[in-house]
């Protein structure tokens, strides 16, 4: 994580798995600056077959 200034705030460890298939599944990850204060993240799993929950803790 960093600030407005990209200065490294915290480094952020990823926990537990993600199995996806290879070849039908993707990742995306964007990040819009809406205001001073917080931005706004987006992390989009997309797979194919049944979907599954994907909870945030």
């Amino acid at each position: 994580m960093t600030d407005k200034n990209y200065n490294v705030v915290q480094t952020v460890v990823p926990e537990g798995e993600a199995l996806m298939p290879a070849g039908t599944s993707a990742v995306s990850f964007s990040c819009s600056l809406i205001s001073e204060d917080a931005p706004d993240v987006v992390i989009r799993f997309m797979t194919l077959g049944e979907p599954e929950t994907v909870e945030v803790r």
